[in-house]
């Protein structure tokens, strides 16, 4: 072959008036020298050797160039092989050729369908993909501009430009929220009946913030929920300034305040203030209730020792390898669950459950590994396991309890008046009396009032800890009256906080025990079963 003038030559191999892709093998015409055809089948079938075509093109003819290009060819070639999947062995380059001979075609449709250019309606589709991922997996913008991601999209399609994040930002996002609130606002104008909640919290920057949701039943009987606004709130949180932000987000959603027939929150009196304001009819979050009477509970004070002591000690673990390595070695010396210390939360009792059950599982392990006393006296007394296992006997159902009713995807408030009701049935053989039942040979209650301290003292006192351990025999002979007294005492007390702040927050206001009692009645799963005698029914009946 004779000299080369086009660069595009390094790429086939002359034949007459054809040229041979050395990538594919495919022969183009090329009469007269014209190499037009050679360059449009680099452009759309080989992008990548098109785009070093370029580059050459760009570069000063010379010798030292010359090998740079052979060098950044032949890495493209062997990258482009291994993408398509095709087993292209390259020849060693005689003068300033390069030869790539391939002994298997690749398939042209797929070649076409990974390096073809992006149309419009491709590339547009690609972008709201990435937009949608950003939104629904809580995605900062940046994450667009970062080095994983843009090997991921290169990968999968390379010819496809990532925008920018001020792209995402200012343009493809907003115009999103745009499309999809005229969505939402359709859907809210066609039904009858709107609920809300509402809640204020501050994120882990100490910026405060407000969200508002919409709950509806849409006309095909399907249970919808949509949230309206996730908004800074850098103001007092007083009753006027929330009404003001709840009142401006349903102005915005274009929603009349006659479909609203509930608005749920927690019992802060702020937000309780501001619903009555706006003439709601407002029932109080159950979690939210259910956390603050059980966080009461767990603050009478023999309580109080027990779960302190458990969550130490789960503290020792958390910041010692040393003695997670302790634990896991008598755990299998002594044949037990393999259970780390778990974690706890202050605003969150259920956690403290888990504490509970591992110090009283783990009791024989913690005593083996526990040689100092400053750990060793954290571990429970006999006492006052007796009290954990009455404890984690009283909250377990509740806990159970709070999980089923945090479902978003099911009707919960008509079961709020069954769910009260069944909790006054289950605990009333505890909370039967203010004083706990006393034997004959005593005039007085042990405990007549929760301000004694004796029955603090009773699990406080020193006790020998090697028998502490184990489930709780109340059948147990070597079990004083003095200790059942403040058992049943305690538990009592426990049960007492929680059923008076439910009671607080249900029955105790009469129109909210109304709209509960009246959702319960249109259950057909519960109708009159909840509510009391045969005049109580009439009432809610006629309503």
């Amino acid at each position: 072959m004779g000299k080369v003038k086009s660069k595009v030559w390094l790429f086939f191999n002359k034949s007459k008036d054809e040229g041979i892709c050395k990538k594919c093998g495919q022969t183009k015409t090329c009469k007269g020298g014209n190499t037009s055809n050679l360059k449009t089948h680099l452009r759309f079938m080989h992008p990548s050797l098109y785009n070093e075509l370029n580059k050459m093109n760009n570069l000063d003819n010379n010798d030292s160039t010359d090998e740079m290009i052979q060098e950044e060819f032949n890495q493209t070639a062997e990258s482009l092989s291994t993408t398509t999947s095709v087993v292209c062995p390259v020849s060693q380059p005689e003068q300033k050729s390069v030869s790539l001979n391939c002994n298997t075609k690749p398939k042209v449709q797929s070649t076409l369908r990974v390096l073809r250019p992006l149309d419009k309606q491709t590339e547009e589709k690609f972008k709201n993909a990435i937009a949608t991922w950003v939104c629904m997996d809580m995605q900062p913008y940046r994450s667009v501009e970062k080095p994983g991601f843009k090997q991921l999209m290169n990968t999968l399609y390379p010819n496809f430009k990532i925008p920018s994040r001020k792209y995402f930002s200012d343009h493809k996002i907003p115009k999103m929220y745009d499309e999809i609130k005229l969505i939402i606002q359709s859907k809210l104008s066609s039904v009858q009946f709107i609920a809300l909640t509402t809640d204020c919290w501050t994120s882990n920057n100490g910026h405060p913030f407000i969200g508002l949701t919409a709950h509806t039943i849409s006309n095909e009987w399907k249970l919808e929920t949509f949230c309206l606004a996730c908004t800074s709130l850098d103001i007092d949180h007083t009753a006027q300034n929330l009404q003001r932000a709840i009142k401006n987000i349903l102005y915005e959603w274009q929603i009349d305040n006659e479909k609203i027939t509930a608005i749920t929150t927690d019992c802060g009196a702020n937000i309780i203030k501001a619903v009555s304001y706006m003439n709601f009819n407002h029932v109080a979050c159950f979690g939210h209730a259910l956390n603050t009477g059980v966080t009461r509970a767990f603050n009478i004070e023999p309580v109080k020792i027990c779960i302190t002591n458990a969550t130490r000690i789960r503290s020792i673990f958390h910041y010692s390898n040393k003695m997670k390595r302790s634990l896991l070695e008598a755990q299998n010396q002594l044949k037990l669950p393999t259970l780390v210390a778990p974690s706890s939360s202050e605003t969150r009792w259920w956690s403290v459950m888990p504490c509970l059950y591992f110090v009283k599982t783990q009791y024989s392990a913690l005593l083996q590994i526990f040689t100092i006393p400053k750990h060793y006296n954290l571990l429970p007394t006999r006492n006052q396991m007796k009290l954990i296992n009455r404890l984690l006997k009283v909250i377990e159902p509740l806990k159970i309890l709070g999980e089923s009713m945090a479902s978003e995807n099911n009707i919960t408030i008509s079961d709020l008046w069954p769910i009260y009701q069944k909790l006054n049935l289950m605990y009333k053989p505890i909370s039967q009396s203010n004083d706990v039942d006393c034997n004959d040979e005593y005039s007085d209650p042990l405990f007549p009032n929760s301000d004694d301290n004796d029955y603090t003292e009773i699990f406080t006192q020193q006790s020998n800890q090697e028998d502490s351990g184990g489930e709780d025999d109340e059948e147990d002979i070597s079990e004083t009256n003095s200790l059942s007294q403040a058992l049943k005492h305690v538990e009592q007390l426990v049960v007492s906080e929680i059923l008076e702040t439910l009671s607080k927050r249900y029955s105790s206001n009469e129109h909210t025990m109304k709209l509960l009692q009246k959702a319960s009645f249109l259950d057909p799963r519960h109708r009159n079963n909840y509510l009391g005698d045969q005049k109580q029914i009439d009432v809610i009946h006629d309503e």
